[in-house]
Parts: structure tokens; sequence; C-alpha cells
């Protein structure tokens, strides 16, 4: 019995060492605890500028951008052997810009972190560099690219959400004669930031039909969604219970408006000492304000936290603001977001002149009695179509938002013919069509928000390779990314090194996670496809994403001459 206790203990001792050495090519998931996830809908990093260049690579911003002299072998860590590449992949590589990468990486100064790295030449199909490239990390939000890759290749760039203003009662003398039902499909981007007010559209529209009153209620029906064996409704499998109340952690559901999101604003209060003021600035959310945030000597610093348990509809806003200081704005995530439509909904109706004498409800609160006679023989009133997945991809991946991709990944399942949960298994279906192999990949969840979602830096550059050679897909995916140095959630980095302007790449950002994926052009205009992740560190992550910066930076300086 005794051995039998010890056994798994210096097992695990032996396994944490193995991940805890820095660079070594482990084989087994780069999972940390699920507390403190740090992704958000745009992510940002410390620029790697001119002003701040590379270690040893000035040549980077030179007129030949030659690859910086290797350094000597004495100064150098020995790199592990590189694994097998990819099927169909010629493995040749460049020494020196295999030297260089090493150097970059074992004397980065970060310390203990667990690497995966592999760089392709995507017009010879040949694999320049890699470390640990079929090690299983947590990608962060480079997952994105995987669920926006996918849902293109099954559903096409052109392919739209449809949301419906549907009624089986008559119109006469200005009144709809019963319930307005709305059946949405997952459409992230009604009523999103920098966007039209389609409700007020709609409005607009059912006005032109003679509508002056609704008699009934207004329904949203979010079946289309509805999926009972989700582990928790709307949010991704393998979230951190304590995100559940931030905005980046929304959950998804079939009627969605601003982003599933409340702008919760925190003001100081009379005095030191005293609470402090807090409201919501957009009314109809199922949410329920607790304040315990207190104001504060003006010299003292603010910390504002929300907390909220799945289920509840208690928001806890707690923390301090100083005295005298301006108004705190943070984002917190409705509850149901059903509800929080067909409420914003109904308001911007009677705004717009049309009376509404029932409720807004979610069909789900409906007992079954009064469900039956409420759906059937239904017309179409108005039909909402989205921008294509095009656009919607675009924005998911400049500004890295975590709904959309959530929305995208249960859009599939559905569009597949099988249920919301299904869309998990629909990537992974696409990835094996495609050749790539499935141990690379584990899929909790679209946004790779979850702990449980995996990835290897290989399985990115075989979906980006595979992207970048079909023409399909070339196109679309090259805009959607972000460019360094100019937009999303690239564009304060990577200023004046070689690769500004020239670096397509989607980042990812989470608690002791860095990775950056996707496309760079070389010093002589060869197309490379990268995936950098750093899975596990204790260094601050600026020290991190400094290193990825710079490797990037010396992929647009390669050259073979």
């Amino acid at each position: 019995m005794r051995t039998l206790r010890i056994a798994p203990i210096l097992l695990a001792v032996l396994v944490t060492g193995c991940v805890a050495r820095a660079g070594a090519p482990v084989s087994l998931p780069g999972a940390t605890s699920p507390a403190d996830v740090e992704d958000r809908s745009a992510e940002a990093g410390p620029a790697i500028t001119a002003a701040a260049r590379p270690a040893d690579s000035s040549a980077a911003g030179d007129a030949d951008r030659r690859v910086p002299a290797p350094p000597s072998a004495a100064n150098r860590s020995h790199a592990p052997e590189e694994p097998a590449p990819a099927h169909g992949v010629h493995r040749r590589g460049d020494p020196r810009l295999t030297r260089h990468l090493d150097r970059l990486l074992d004397a980065s100064g970060v310390g203990p972190a667990i690497w995966g790295m592999d760089v392709r030449a995507l017009d010879r199909n040949e694999r320049l560099y890699a470390r640990g490239p079929d090690v299983l990390l947590t990608p962060a939000s480079t997952m994105k690219l995987v669920t926006l890759a996918a849902t293109a290749e099954r559903l096409g760039w052109d392919d739209r959400f449809e949301t419906t203003l549907l009624t089986a009662a008559p119109i006469r003398d200005g009144t709809l004669q019963g319930d307005l039902v709305v059946r949405g499909a997952g459409d992230p981007t009604i009523n999103a930031s920098r966007t039209q007010n389609v409700f007020a559209g709609w409005a607009d529209e059912l006005r032109s039909l003679g509508v002056r009153r609704i008699a009934g209620r207004i329904i949203g029906d979010d079946d289309v969604l509805d999926d009972g064996a989700l582990e928790t409704p709307g949010f991704g499998s393998g979230w951190a219970w304590d995100d559940f109340a931030r905005g980046f952690a929304a959950p998804a559901g079939a009627l969605q408006h601003r982003g599933n999101v409340v702008d919760v604003v925190v003001e100081p209060g009379s005095a030191a000492g005293r609470p402090a003021r807090a409201r919501f600035r957009h009314p109809g959310s199922d949410l329920i304000l607790r304040n315990e945030v207190i104001t504060v000597r003006a010299d003292r610093t603010a910390g504002i936290r929300l907390r909220r348990l799945p289920g509840r509809p208690s928001l806890v806003v707690a923390g301090q603001i100083p005295e005298g200081s301006s108004p705190i704005v943070r984002t917190a995530a409705v509850g149901n977001p059903t509800l929080f439509f067909v409420q914003a909904f109904k308001n911007t109706l009677e705004q717009h002149g049309i009376a509404v004498d029932g409720e807004a409800v979610d069909v789900d609160s409906l007992a079954a009695r009064e469900r039956a006679p409420a759906l059937p023989g239904l017309r179409a009133l108005v039909r909402h179509r989205s921008e294509p997945l095009s656009a919607i991809g675009a924005d998911m991946l400049k500004q890295s938002r975590n709904l959309y991709a959530e929305s995208l990944v249960r859009h599939l399942g559905v569009a597949s013919g099988s249920t919301a949960r299904a869309g998990r298994s629909v990537v992974g279906a696409v990835l094996n069509d495609w050749g790539i192999d499935a141990r690379g990949a584990v899929v909790a969840d679209g946004s790779g928000l979850s702990r449980y979602t995996y990835l290897t830096a290989g399985t990115l550059v075989e979906v980006l390779a595979r992207l970048y050679q079909d023409p399909d897909h070339r196109a679309p995916i090259m805009a959607a990314l972000p460019v360094a140095g100019r937009n999303g959630t690239l564009r304060e980095r990577l200023v004046g090194t070689a690769a500004e302007g020239i670096a397509r790449a989607k980042t990812g950002s989470m608690s002791r996670v860095r990775a950056l994926a996707g496309y760079v052009e070389s010093a002589s205009g060869e197309p490379l496809a990268f995936a950098i992740l750093a899975n596990n560190f204790s260094a601050p992550a600026a020290d991190v994403t400094r290193v990825i910066d710079e490797a990037v930076a010396v992929l647009a300086s390669f050259s073979r001459r």
C-alpha cells in the first residue's frame, strides 16, 4: 500500500520537472490554473519599436535586411532535436536563421517557459525552423484563426446570419393584433460598437407596414441555439468562473445586442470613506447591481472589480475610487442575452412611435401552454441579414472579439445540420479533411478563452498554409488579419522594425500565455507562415511579448542570399 501511494507522487515530480524546463519540447498539454485569465476583446501588448529593436538584429532596418551574424557556439544553448515535419513538408531549414532564433529563445531571459514555434516557407512548402512544434499548448486567441478557417471552408466567406421578425397575427387599423416574435441565429454584430442602430431600422420597417401599436408581447425566440447538452449555456467549456462577470467573457446566444454587455459607471462619493456611486449606463439587462465600492483619499489608486456567478443576476462591483476623480467605466457581461435583446428592442419601438402593450420576454420563460400558440403559423414581416463572414471575420481577428468566435462556432454546428455544441466537432472535421493531424488540436471553444483548448504551433502553421494555398481563402484571410504597426491588436507592435506593415498575424493573450500566428514576408520577398506560442512562464508578460516580436522581426529580415 505504501509503495502504491509513493509511486504516483514520484511520477508527478518528474513530469513537473520536465514541463518547467524552459524551451524543452514536452508532449504534455501546457495547461495552467484557470484563474487570472487576462484575454480581452481587444488585446494589447508592448511595442517593439525602432528605439527598442531586437538585440543583435540592427540589420533589420538596413537596406539589405540581412539576418545578423549568429552567436558563437560558446554562448549558445544546445537546441532540442527537431521532430519530423508535417506530411508533405520538406525539412531543410536555414542554418543562420536556426542559430539566430535558437539564441533568441535560449537567451531570452524570460526564465522557465514552454515554447512552441514553427516557421514555414510557403512557396517551397519547407520548414525553416521548429522548436516544440508538436507540443500541445494553450493558444489563447490564436484559436480564432482556426475557428474562422473552418467556418469559411464549410460555409464560405459570403455566409451571413439572418434574424427575422415574425407574427401569426393580422395587422388591422395600425395595430398588430398579437405577439411579435424575434427569431435569431446568433448574429453577434447587431448594434455592436461602431455600427448603425439595427432596432431603429426595424422600427421604421414596421411603421412602413402600417404598424403603430403591438397588442401583444415581444418574444425572443432563441431556440435555434438552445442546446441543453452545453456545459454552461452561452459560455465556452473550460472558461474560468471568475471571468463570467466581465465583458470579454459575455455568453453567446441566438439573439445578441451590443455584444451582450452593459457599461457599469462608478463615480466617487461625497468624501473619503463614503460609498461610491455605481449605475448601469444601459437599461434592460437582467443584472442587479450590488455596489461595494468605497471612496478613498485623492492620493490613493483606483481599483474596480466585477464578480458574478453564472445563473445569478447579482453583479458585485467592488474596490475603491479616489475622491474627485473622473468616472470609471467597466464592461459587464449580461446574464440573459435574449432578454437583454428583446427589452432593448421594445424600448426602441416605443421611442419610434410604436406602442407595445405586452412585455418583452424570453421564449424559454413561457410555460408550455403559452409557447404552443405563440410560435406556429408565423409569417415573416422583416428579415435582417448580417454583413458577410469576410467582414465579420476581419472584425473578429483585428479586434479579437471573443463573442464573434463563439457565435461562429455555434453557427457552424447548426448550419452543418447538427447542434450548436457540434460546432467544435465540425472544426475538428475540417482539420481532418485538410489532412492535419487530429492530435495537434483539442477544441473546447471557438475563441481560445478556454483552458481546455490546446493547439500545437505546427497545427496553426498547417492551417495558415492551407488558407494561403487556396485561392478562395488567401485574399480574405490576408485582409482579416491585423497588420503590424498599422491596425487591430498589432497597431502598437513591431513599429519601426523590418516587420512593420509586412507581418499579418493574430495575437493571443491570457494569464501566463502569449502567442502570435500569421504571415510575414522575408527580406527577399519570400512568404512565410509562422506560429509562436509561449506558456507557463513566470516572467512579466511584456518580456515574453518582446521576445515574440523580436522573432518576427528576425523572420522579416531573413534572406537566403
